[in-house]
C-alpha cells in the first residue's frame, strides 16, 4: 500500500501544493539499460532508465540502486529527484554530454557498475525491493554491444529475458543506439524510419525517406489521398529495399501526376519478404508556389533534447 510521505503548502509564498508518494513494488520499472556502449568507454557511458508506471510523481531521492554483489549506491541529489507521472528518468556513471556518448543523464551515480555478461539492477526503497532485472548476458537476454536493450512492455514481466529486445532503431549523441529518456522503439518492425519528408519544386513532389536499419525488407509502395482521412491509393510500383542491413539508407519517388495548388497526403507501405506490411504516415505536401520541405516525421536519429 502507498504510504504518504511529504506533503508541502506554503501558502502566500507562491508556492503550490505538492503531494509525493512513496512507491509499492512495480510502481517504477527498469525499463532500458545501456551496459556495454561502443562509442564510449564503459566507465562513461553506461545508463539506466526507470519507467513511472503510475499517475503520480515518485521521488527517488534516498533510495538505493544495487546488485547481488558489493555494488551499492544511495541516491542523493542534494534536493527531491522525481520520476514523472507516466515518465522516465536516467541514471547514468556520467553525466557530461560531451564525455559519456551525448545522452541526458537526470542522476549521475558512483560506485554502482553494469556487468557487459551476467549482472542485477535492484532498486530499494527503505529495504523494500520496488524493481529488479536480472540479466544473463545470453541466451535469454539480449547482448548487445552498442545498444541498449529495452523492456518490451506488457503482457510480462520486465525481470523474464525473452521481454527484453536489442534498441536498434533509433540511435542518439555520439552514435550508440537507445532511447534514454524517451519510450523504447518497437524492435519488431523490419524498418526503422528515420526520416519521411516531401517537398514541391517545379511542378513535381519529390518523396525522401530514410532507413536506419532494415530487416528482411522487401520494398516500400507509396499511396496517395487527396484528404488526410481520405482513401488512399498505391501510385508506385515497388520501390525496392535493402534486405537485411544495419546500414542507414536513402530513397526518393517522384511524384508528377498532381494537382497544383492542392494539398496531397501520402503514406508507405513497407512489405517485408515474409509479406507482411507496415504503413508509415502519412505526411502531407502543398503542391503550390508557397509549398515549402516539410518533415512531419521528425528525424529519429538525433541528439535527444
Amino acid at each position: 500500500m502507498r504510504t504518504m510521505i511529504g506533503i508541502l503548502a506554503v501558502f502566500g509564498l507562491g508556492l503550490s501544493t505538492v503531494a509525493v508518494l512513496a512507491a509499492s513494488p512495480g510502481d517504477l520499472i527498469i525499463n532500458e539499460l545501456m551496459q556495454d556502449p561502443a562509442a564510449v568507454g564503459d566507465s562513461q557511458g553506461e545508463w539506466f532508465e526507470l519507467y513511472n508506471n503510475t499517475t503520480s510523481d515518485i521521488d527517488i531521492n534516498g533510495w538505493v540502486i544495487r546488485d547481488d554483489a558489493a555494488n551499492v549506491h544511495t541516491i542523493d541529489n542534494g534536493a527531491p529527484l522525481l520520476v514523472p507521472a507516466k515518465g522516465y528518468l536516467v541514471l547514468g556513471n556520467n553525466a557530461d554530454l560531451a564525455t559519456n556518448g551525448g545522452y541526458q543523464c537526470d542522476y549521475e551515480y558512483s560506485g554502482f557498475t553494469l556487468s557487459n555478461s551476467d549482472d542485477e539492477i535492484v532498486l530499494e526503497e527503505g529495504g523494500l525491493e520496488i524493481d529488479r532485472i536480472n540479466y544473463d548476458g545470453g541466451p535469454i537476454w539480449p547482448d548487445p554491444t552498442g545498444a541498449s536493450m529495452g523492456w518490451l512492455g506488457p503482457p510480462g514481466d520486465n525481470n523474464d529475458g525473452t521481454r527484453w529486445a536489442i534498441e536498434g532503431i533509433a540511435s542518439y549523441g555520439d552514435g550508440d543506439w537507445g532511447t534514454p529518456g524517451y519510450k523504447n522503439t518497437d524492435s519488431s518492425l523490419p524498418v526503422g524510419l528515420s526520416s519521411f519528408t516531401g517537398s514541391f519544386t517545379s511542378g513535381v513532389i519529390v518523396l525522401r525517406w530514410r532507413t536506419e536499419v532494415e530487416v528482411n525488407n522487401l520494398g516500400f509502395y507509396v499511396w496517395r489521398a487527396l484528404t488526410e482521412d481520405g482513401e488512399y491509393q498505391p501510385i508506385s510500383e515497388l520501390v525496392s529495399g535493402h534486405g537485411s542491413s544495419l546500414e542507414p539508407h536513402d530513397y526518393l519517388y517522384r511524384d508528377e501526376n498532381i494537382i497544383l495548388d492542392n494539398t496531397h497526403y501520402y503514406k508507405l507501405r513497407q512489405v517485408d519478404m515474409q509479406g507482411g506490411e507496415v504503413f508509415y504516415g502519412p505526411i502531407s505536401v502543398f503542391a503550390g508556389a508557397t509549398g515549402v520541405d516539410q518533415a512531419t516525421w521528425g528525424k529519429i536519429k538525433a541528439r535527444y533534447r
